[in-house]
């Protein structure tokens, strides 16, 4: 086999294929899914999260929200996509509130506008992207999420 094939072969095995090839180590505390239309509507009225005025922080395209569901503490919400405005890949702190309607996401610290929604699993971008998050929040070792920095 060429040095070409092993290398190719070993990039392939790091890059996952999907949300659920992201989380490698402790699959039985942590999983990763796209989350559900059910889970999406049953978050909290964007009104009722709204201390005050907020303006919107960037448009996110080919949008799709993630379930972090780590069984012991319970599910948690993100929003990844590519921001409008830099045309760059793009995670969010956790999502609080959603209002599909509106096309709007807030978060933990931002709210965004909904543009044109993704279909199905993210692109390998994003899904790098989410691997790098992970590390730079800190517990992507304790899950082996491969190790992306750019």
């Amino acid at each position: 086999m060429s040095k070409n094939k092993t290398l190719e072969q070993a990039v392939k095995q790091i890059i996952p294929k999907d949300l659920d090839d992201i989380v490698r180590l402790r699959r039985d505390e942590f999983t990763l899914r796209l989350a559900s239309a059910q889970e999406i509507t049953a978050l909290p009225p964007m009104v009722s999260m709204l201390d005050s005025q907020i303006q919107v922080n960037a448009t996110i395209n080919e949008w799709r929200i993630i379930c972090l569901d780590l069984h012991a503490a319970g599910k948690k919400f993100i929003l990844t996509g590519y921001n409008q405005s830099t045309n760059t890949t793009w995670g969010t702190s956790e999502v609080k509130s959603a209002d599909i309607d509106r096309n709007l996401i807030l978060t933990e610290n931002s709210m965004y506008k909904l543009g044109s929604k993704g279909e199905g699993e993210p692109t390998p971008d994003l899904l790098l992207h989410i691997c790098n998050l992970f590390h730079q929040w800190g517990f992507g070792k304790t899950f082996g999420v491969p190790e992306i920095f750019y």
